[in-house]
């Protein structure tokens, strides 16, 4: 049990563009150097009799995309997080790259597992570039939402920062509404000696964390909401005339944490 909650919490996914870009690139894009005696752009990877009968994609907590090397983009196959898809559970936090082989243009070879071996090996190398960790995953089950006819998977590979490596604190601020000033419904008024709101009103946050776990909205102390998406915001709840305080506290998988509050009266 102590090993299995070690490795659950062992990567974190969140990667960035930049990232995320050049890991898909590093696993079987093509070169930037045109080869003039050739007539085309290497790839990143060897292919026997130049076959490339792989199908490389990526998934994270915004969805399942499927890696188009040509033009180096990625189209979406499925929308929202499908990492709980995916066997073992310790996996479901990092960013997941998936090798599946293309039945269309090749069948079963000892070949397309050294292809996939010479995928796994760049993506280390790039991912410690890029001062990440990456880790193959050779047992694995996958359920129906990642299971496509005529594709094979054949590895995954994980992706991401170790856990407990990151020891920046998330960077939270309320943006709106301003403190010090009159509000009245939803727009701002004069500037006061209180923070007055009358009708309604919705708070935004901004917020900068790569590797973001939740937001938490508290009123008072107590929990009334929480959210993991952008864009971040909260209506905040009539205070029945007295004031009360507003706080967003943000958390990362390093469990680091930072918060904003402001005090507020809200009238109806």
């Amino acid at each position: 049990a102590m090993i299995e909650e070690n490795r659950e919490a062992f990567l974190y996914g969140g990667l960035n563009e930049r990232e995320i870009s050049q890991l898909l690139w590093s696993s079987y894009g093509y070169s930037y150097f045109f080869d003039a005696s050739q007539g085309w752009r290497h790839r990143t990877v060897p292919s026997s009799h130049a076959t490339y009968p792989l199908e490389i994609f990526f998934a994270n907590s915004s969805g399942f995309f499927h890696y188009i090397p040509a033009n180096h983009s990625v189209e979406t196959i499925v929308e929202g997080d499908v990492r709980n898809e995916v066997e073992p559970s310790w996996a479901r936090n990092a960013d997941l790259i998936f090798v599946y082989l293309n039945e269309s243009k090749a069948g079963d070879s000892w070949a397309w597992f050294y292809e996939a071996g010479a995928i796994w090996q760049n993506l280390l190398l790039e991912a410690t570039s890029l001062n990440l960790s990456a880790n193959a995953i050779h047992n694995f089950m996958i359920g129906e939402k990642l299971n496509f006819e005529g594709l094979k998977p054949l590895l995954i590979i994980e992706a991401g920062k170790k856990y407990g490596e990151d020891f920046e604190k998330p960077v939270v601020k309320i943006i709106y509404p301003e403190k010090g000033f009159i509000y009245a419904f939803g727009k701002k008024l004069i500037p006061s000696k209180n923070t007055v709101i009358i009708g309604k009103i919705e708070a935004k946050i901004e917020l900068e964390e790569d590797a973001l776990l939740l937001v938490e909205y508290r009123i008072d102390g107590k929990i009334a909401g929480e959210q993991y998406i952008e864009p971040f915001s909260f209506n905040l709840p009539h205070s029945l005339f007295k004031k009360s305080y507003f706080e967003v506290v943000a958390y990362d998988y390093s469990r680091n944490n930072a918060s904003d509050g402001m005090e507020y009266v809200k009238i109806l």
